[in-house]
């Protein structure tokens, strides 16, 4: 794969463009636009600024915001009526998953019935505007592992959901509850179809309800979205909490100790608490956001770098290795990108293979996992950044690591490099 050019050496010739007129203000543009697609947030947004066209400026602008959490910047262009052009369906759903991001369900559907995206979005507002999201934690709550046979790979959790005492997993590839139609009804969530989506990578039909209450430890979330897939019965009968339901709070994820830490965000007394359980060796690795539940972090394959990963922590993909012992897949790529980044084609024909080369985000490295291919993988563009792999709980159950989503990025403690 090609290494995209320096950020110094992009960004003079950039400005260097920008001054000789329409000819070079066109490249420009494009090639911001390219920083964005390569996943360069913070060069796309330098260069953005450097767009003479308002719609384009203004769109770029609040893309890179919008996964950098900054969701206020999108809210004022809309509000002011910045010019769109081409890019106001885009602009406008965007704005709707701000609202939601800052549970303002009300001003959401106010939006959404002035808006051109109400077709396809209008009930799914209307429904949380109905019922609002409430969240309660007032100070630190730790919950431990569950007892339950995929723990060790697929990490359980005592919860309950409407007052009935369940088991549920934690999974970042998915956004608030997930669960198959027999639980759903068993819990007395009434759903409505609510078209297509995915489990995993397959297109499944989906349907969508609210939960009255959820109690994960000592937080509590009132008029909870859920989403319930045909997919989760049998051996795939899960509940699943996902990355909207860990936005609630600071939390960690805490795999060698077997426990999930969570406090308020925001409360400065109750995070020293927080961080207080955890070794003081960190490190922080920037995440961004996209749409409501989709983190993508920078990573690298071998010495393939600026690469883009989707941290879906519910990859349960479990083989028996050399030794009979299972082993769970890591990582998810295609076989072409494998190819590109000098994996043997004999490898990359196989549903599954120990990685020839280390694969890493910031300075944490693995070497030996387990990765699998993936020929059509939905998350291989979010929001048209290139995604060129999925990282899972095999490589993050390695270390105690916790999501801020208010400075956007994941701290790991006690890190070490495998």
């Amino acid at each position: 794969m090609k290494a995209p050019r320096s950020y110094v050496a992009t960004l003079v010739a950039s400005l260097g463009l920008a001054t000789k007129g329409a000819g070079a203000q066109d490249e420009a543009t494009k090639m911001a636009w390219a920083r964005w697609r390569d996943g360069d947030v913070q060069e796309a947004e330098s260069l953005a600024r450097t767009i003479e066209e308002p719609a384009e400026r203004t769109c770029l602008l609040c893309l890179c915001a919008f996964v950098s959490g900054r969701y206020d910047v999108v809210l004022e262009a809309i509000a002011r009526g910045a010019d769109l052009g081409r890019h106001r369906t885009r602009m406008e759903e965007l704005a709707l998953f701000a609202y939601y991001h800052q549970n303002r369900p009300s001003e959401a559907i106010e939006f959404i019935e002035r808006s051109s995206i109400k077709g396809r979005f209008h009930a799914e507002a209307a429904r949380r505007a109905a019922r609002p999201l409430r969240s309660s934690l007032t100070d630190l709550s730790i919950a431990l592992f569950a007892e339950h046979d995929l723990t060790d790979y697929f990490p359980a959790f005592s919860a309950e959901i409407n007052g009935q005492a369940v088991v549920t997993h934690v999974d970042t590839g998915g956004s608030f509850l997930l669960m198959g139609p027999a639980r759903a009804k068993e819990l007395g969530i009434d759903t409505l179809a609510a078209g297509v989506g995915y489990h995993g990578s397959t297109r499944v039909k989906t349907y969508a309800g609210t939960a009255v209450r959820f109690r994960l430890g000592e937080l509590r979330l009132e008029n909870v979205p859920v989403t319930v897939l045909p997919s989760l019965s049998g051996s795939q009968d899960f509940i699943i909490f996902g990355t909207n339901v860990l936005e609630q709070a600071l939390v960690t994820l805490d795999y060698p100790n077997k426990r999930l830490i969570m406090s308020p965000r925001g409360n400065e007394p109750a995070a020293a608490k927080h961080l207080a359980l955890l070794a003081e060796q960190r490190v922080e690795v920037p995440f961004y956001l996209w749409e409501d539940h989709y983190m993508y972090v920078r990573g690298r394959f071998g010495d393939h770098r600026r690469l883009n990963f989707f941290v879906d922590s519910g990859l349960v993909h479990i083989v028996a290795g050399e030794d009979g012992a299972p082993r769970q897949a890591a990582f998810q790529s295609t076989p072409e990108l494998f190819a590109a980044w000098g994996v043997d084609a004999a490898l990359t024909k196989r549903r599954e293979f120990t990685s020839p080369a280390p694969i890493a985000i910031g300075p944490l490295e693995q070497s030996g996992l387990l990765v699998m291919t993936e020929t059509n993988p939905s998350y291989a563009s979010l929001g048209d950044v290139r995604i060129d792999g999925l990282l899972s709980h095999a490589f993050l159950k390695q270390y105690a690591w916790t999501l801020d989503f208010d400075r956007r990025v994941f701290v790991f403690s006690g890190y070490r490099s495998k």
